[in-house]
């Protein structure tokens, strides 16, 4: 039944383009804290409430995810689930909190992410942002160069050259 309700609320998500997001919502919130789909279920609510632009709902979903990487010990999921969704999860508050305009707690969130995941120089990147609305230059500034350095040469940001060009032009 759980993954069912999980699927159905993927299916309502996606459904028509826009979606039909309360629908959804109802059914990621009937998956049981016992069940597989758990995660999952509470990672794509935390989505379903971003593209509402419900901000607030969105976090509390996330950090349901990070309390159950916290307490790993006393749960049955795999573990590559939970590091999957929770690294997911980290990412996504931390744009959340950037979309609100919170670039501290932005930076926080962004800053969690390990060197091993596979969204680490995107947080890299969008980090840069959020310290050039903080004034933080410098810190900008290292991101984009760890961005363009040849180990990362499989890895394409034109954007972070607009933002060094930004950072010069505005403060040069």
């Amino acid at each position: 039944r759980d993954e069912l309700y999980y699927l159905l609320g993927r299916h309502f998500y996606r459904k028509g383009g826009d979606g039909d997001f309360d629908t959804a919502i109802g059914l990621f919130e009937k998956v049981k804290p016992e069940s597989d789909f758990y995660i999952k279920a509470k990672f794509f609510e935390g989505v379903t409430f971003v593209r509402k632009l419900d901000g607030k709902n969105a976090l509390e979903s996330f950090k349901a995810i990070l309390v159950l990487d916290r307490e790993r010990a006393s749960h049955h999921y795999s573990a590559a689930d939970l590091d999957e969704y929770t690294k997911l999860a980290i990412l996504q508050m931390a744009r959340v909190f950037y979309s609100a305009q919170d670039f501290e707690k932005s930076i926080r969130y962004y800053e969690k992410l390990d060197q091993d995941s596979p969204d680490w120089t995107a947080s890299l990147f969008e980090a840069s942002w959020a310290y050039f609305m903080i004034t933080n230059n410098s810190k900008a500034l290292g991101n984009i160069h760890t961005l363009n350095a040849p180990y990362f040469e499989d890895e394409f940001w034109p954007e972070s050259v607009l933002l060094k060009a930004v950072i010069y032009y505005k403060y040069c």
